[in-house]
């Protein structure tokens, strides 16, 4: 038999449930920033930590005053995620190479090159998994 007295106590206000929906969009990108995350003229470069971790990425300018990520990561399941959380943190564009030791082959069906279309398209994050799509 449940409790009467404790049944009905509200939540604490650090697990209460917010009913007001919240959406974060981020801006579109264009291709000339997408080309840049591959030039090799790094202006203003920092290694920074990700996560907090021993875990690291590189932040630079782009030609337009542009904040722009690489970070290599090698779990080849959470670089789509790694590349959105750069992107939602602030930075215009990121690129996510794979650098894990197995090999990678394509799923089949061209199902990378359609993620990746999607997520450069849309979000301004390129994945690049070391292997022809």
């Amino acid at each position: 038999m449940a409790d009467e007295a404790t049944a009905h106590l509200p939540l604490p206000p650090w697990l209460a449930f917010d009913s007001t929906p919240h959406s974060r969009l981020l801006p579109s990108v264009g291709p000339e920033t997408i080309a840049e995350l591959d030039s090799n003229g790094v202006k203003n470069a920092g290694v920074r930590a990700l996560f907090g971790r021993a875990l690291t990425y590189t932040d630079y300018e782009g030609s337009n005053g542009t904040k722009l990520a690489r970070v290599e990561w090698s779990n080849e399941g959470q670089m789509i995620e790694v590349g959105l959380l750069l992107r939602g943190a602030g930075y215009d564009a990121v690129k996510v190479l794979y650098s894990g030791t197995s090999p990678l082959i394509p799923a089949g069906r061209q199902m990378e090159r359609k993620v990746q279309a999607e997520l450069s398209g849309r979000f301004g994050v390129v994945l690049d998994w070391g292997v022809p799509l």
